[in-house]
């Protein structure tokens, strides 16, 4: 026979069990949910038209940022001609590696030169930035057709595409001029120009690639794409573009 005292303390310690239980659960559901709501505002912020000339400036500004520190050195008078293919390569891939963001910010510069004689064509670029930036950032809600219920997630994906063949059809071609100039002289001072004895065992990922890849698996995320191609394509883009790229 089970004394009195002893079964107390069993209902006692059933009971405490119990709390301590639910109170870990509640710790976990917390947890989940704060996570979830601090994902949300990454994910799903809401902006403000205001905020398309910060991000225009930003994108501007950040090319210009990391080519300011080398262009002394691009400057520097070390042009040879390669003894072969091999030094060639090489040379190619140092130099892009320490001026990658100079050459792009050379390529702009004439894009910018090319957009005084194209300015309508910059006026749908820009047309077309702000109509991207409002449907994806600013509504980003449903919408409803004729009694059909599109969601925010399909309105992105459909304007990134939309906005994807107008660059490719319309903007791109207005510009190829300038940016073949860009590429011959990114390629003729790469190619001519004797790197650094510092630089030469120094490996690693081009900079002005590695975060090209990054933006474009962040846009590639946040348009929402990957959930209306097939499978293979996303995988495509996840080996591609690193492993950064989420669905």
């Amino acid at each position: 026979r089970r004394s009195p005292a002893r079964s107390l303390a069993r209902v006692h310690g059933t009971m405490s069990d119990k709390t301590h239980g639910d109170a870990n659960a509640s710790n976990t559901s917390n947890a989940s949910n704060a996570s979830n709501a601090s994902n949300a505002k990454v994910l799903d912020v809401t902006e403000s038209m205001g905020d398309v000339s910060t991000r225009l400036i930003k994108a501007v500004r950040a090319p210009l940022t990391r080519a300011a520190p080398t262009w002394k050195s691009m400057g520097v008078m070390k042009f040879t001609c390669p003894s072969g293919a091999r030094e060639a390569q090489g040379r190619m891939r140092k130099n892009a590696r320490e001026f990658g963001y100079n050459y792009l910010v050379v390529a702009l510069a004439l894009c910018a030169w090319s957009a005084l004689s194209h300015a309508f064509t910059v006026v749908l670029a820009l047309g077309i930035f702000v109509g991207h930036h409002y449907v994806v950032r600013v509504r980003n809600a449903p919408i409803d057709v004729g009694g059909k219920v599109f969601s925010a997630k399909t309105l992105g994906a459909a304007t990134t595409a939309a906005a994807a063949c107008a660059y490719a059809l319309i903007i791109l071609p207005a510009f190829l001029s300038a940016l073949a100039f860009g590429v011959a002289f990114a390629v003729t001072h790469a190619v001519m120009r004797v790197p650094d004895k510092a630089d030469e065992d120094e490996g690693g990922e081009v900079p002005v690639f590695r975060d090209f890849k990054a933006s474009f698996v962040e846009s590639y995320r946040e348009s929402g794409v990957s959930e209306y191609v097939p499978a293979p394509v996303s995988s495509a883009v996840r080996s591609v573009f690193g492993a950064g790229a989420r669905k």
